[in-house]
């Protein structure tokens, strides 16, 4: 009978023991259970804010790029626009579409005292020294550019008439730009002629006598069989004969101020 009841004893002990391992099981289970949930909503959130994290690194990337591409778009343009003007190392600009050529030339400022029938020579010419403005492209470049923008020539003047035949061809308007300015002055603003007519510039032509002669004449003020533009206001002898000066004007600037010079075929 004792071995009984401690047998029942022992039992009850065994199940006592077992329900506080159930008990500290459960326990064990919820604290697991909340630091899941606990866990899952950190995770929730985080995401979230590596969203909005994400979103704003994004947004900021996107301004950044489009600043970057904003300023290659301000650097292509100004470089197309340096690449429009040109330089001493590109002399010459042939515009098709707006039938104008520009070429790079400086100011030959002793003309402002002294007359020349020599406007504007290639610094490669005989002449260059004779001439108020000296270019840095040739007069071969720009007959072949004249030719190129649709102008004809009138190659009618020669050796044998120059004197008694005033130069035909189309007409070019010509400008000057000076450095340092944005005006562009038409070629009556910047060259005066004494007897106060204006200059008439046209496409005389001359390929060839220009080749031969290497004058560089690439604008006379004067109905010139070297030039490959010249003026049908004046004949060749107007200034020996007639005692016209040919100057420039007194708002030309220094002596060497680079001048971008244009050749615009006339309308």
């Amino acid at each position: 009978m004792i071995k009984y009841r401690y047998n029942i004893n022992e039992e009850t002990n065994n199940n006592k023991q077992f329900l506080r391992k159930e008990m500290t099981l459960m326990k064990k289970f919820k604290i697991l259970a909340l630091l899941l949930m606990a866990s899952l909503m950190f995770a929730g959130c985080s995401k979230e804010d590596n969203k909005q994290t994400s979103s704003t690194e994004q947004k900021t990337e996107e301004k950044t790029e489009q600043k970057k591409e904003e300023k290659t778009e301000e650097k292509t343009e100004e470089k197309k626009e340096e690449a429009q003007e040109p330089t001493a190392d590109n002399p010459m600009i042939v515009d098709e579409a707006n039938k104008q050529i520009k070429v790079y030339a400086e100011v030959n400022d002793k003309f402002k005292k002294e007359s020349t029938m020599h406007a504007i020579v290639a610094k490669s010419g005989k002449n260059n020294e004779q001439s108020m403005f000296v270019s840095y492209s040739n007069q071969n470049d720009l007959y072949d550019a004249l030719e190129k923008i649709g102008a004809k020539p009138g190659n009618n003047v020669t050796m044998d008439n120059m004197g008694k035949e005033a130069v035909k061809g189309d007409k070019i308007d010509i400008s000057f730009k000076f450095q340092g300015s944005d005006n562009e002055l038409g070629i009556n603003d910047v060259i005066k002629d004494s007897s106060g007519k204006e200059i008439d510039i046209r496409f005389g032509g001359n390929q060839k006598p220009a080749k031969d002669m290497n004058t560089g004449c690439m604008t006379c003020l004067q109905s010139c069989p070297l030039g490959i533009t010249s003026n049908a206001s004046q004949l060749i002898g107007a200034d020996e004969k007639d005692g016209v000066k040919y100057t420039l004007a007194d708002s030309v600037p220094a002596d060497k101020t680079p001048v971008v010079i244009t050749y615009k075929l006339a309308n």
